[in-house]
C-alpha cells in the first residue's frame, strides 16, 4: 500500500498542474477572444473604414493590455474589405504568450494564441 501511494503521489500531482496549466491557458484564449470582440464592436460605429482599423487597433491593444494576460507580441488585424451597407467588419489579435506567465512558473517555451471576431454593419446607415 505505501510503494502504492509513493508511486501514485507524484503522477497526481503532474496530473492537476496539468489540469491547472490547461485551464489557464483556455482563460488566455477568452481574454484574447474577448478583446477581439471588443475591437469589432468599437470598429463598426465609425463612419469610414480608416477611422473603424484605427478604433478597432487601439481598443484591442487597450484591451489586451488591460487584461491578465502579457503578450510578448501581438498584433490586432480589422478587416473592413466589406465596409458597406449590410456588409461586415472582421477582427483577428495574435498574441504570443509565454508558457510560464500562462500556466506555471518555470514552464518553458510560447504559445500563440488567435483570437477572431466580425459584427454587421447597419443596412440604413450613411458611410463616408
Amino acid at each position: 500500500m505505501a510503494a502504492e501511494a509513493v508511486l501514485l503521489t507524484p503522477l497526481i500531482f503532474l496530473l492537476i498542474l496539468f489540469v491547472v496549466a490547461f485551464g489557464r491557458v483556455e482563460q488566455a484564449r477568452i481574454e484574447i477572444a474577448n478583446a477581439a470582440r471588443g475591437s469589432v464592436e468599437a470598429a463598426v460605429v465609425w463612419p469610414t473604414a480608416s477611422q473603424a482599423i484605427a478604433a478597432g487597433e487601439a481598443t484591442g491593444a487597450f484591451t489586451l493590455h488591460s487584461s491578465r494576460i502579457s503578450c510578448t507580441n501581438y498584433r490586432v488585424e480589422i478587416n473592413t474589405s466589406n465596409f458597406v451597407p449590410g456588409g461586415s467588419v472582421g477582427s483577428t489579435i495574435y498574441c504570443t504568450v509565454l508558457l510560464s506567465d500562462v500556466a506555471f512558473p518555470g514552464l518553458p517555451g510560447s504559445l500563440t494564441l488567435t483570437g477572431h471576431a466580425s459584427a454587421p454593419l447597419e443596412t440604413y446607415r450613411s458611410f463616408q
